[in-house]
């Protein structure tokens, strides 16, 4: 078994009634003056001022790039199209669509004829050996 050390005893307190100051330290009053909250109230509306400004200019870039592609999107009918009335449309794609099943030529139903390709060409081409390939 280990041996067993006595506890030290603590020395006795003195009843503490207040904590005493030393006369070197001054009480220092908690606040702010007048002067240091006016310059804060003007620093935050710096702040806002600011802000507000950088979100305006991103709201109009924004604006600006959503308008560009709606315009984009409206530019993609065709001008015939887009000046028509809503009533004349479906004349008009009534008349389209009696054109489309009207018969074509067989030339237009069918493409082009492609050239068949070429097999092995008349020469070999000539091709220069590598520099580290050695042929012996």
């Amino acid at each position: 078994m280990a041996p067993v050390r006595p506890q030290k005893r603590k020395s006795p307190s003195p009843p503490s009634t207040s904590p005493r100051r030393s006369p070197i330290m001054k009480k220092r009053k908690i606040g702010i003056t007048l002067a240091q909250k006016q310059a804060l109230i003007d620093n935050l509306q710096l702040e806002i001022t600011e802000r507000a400004r950088r979100l305006r200019a991103q709201y109009n870039i924004q604006a600006q790039q959503l308008r560009s592609r709606v315009e984009m999107r409206v530019n993609r009918v065709p001008t015939t199209l887009r000046k028509l009335k809503l009533e004349d449309l479906p004349k008009k794609s009534a008349t389209s669509q009696r054109l489309r099943l009207a018969p074509r030529s067989q030339y237009v139903n069918k493409p082009p004829p492609v050239p068949a390709k070429d097999g092995t060409s008349p020469k070999p081409i000539p091709r220069k050996p590598h520099g580290d390939i050695r042929r012996r």
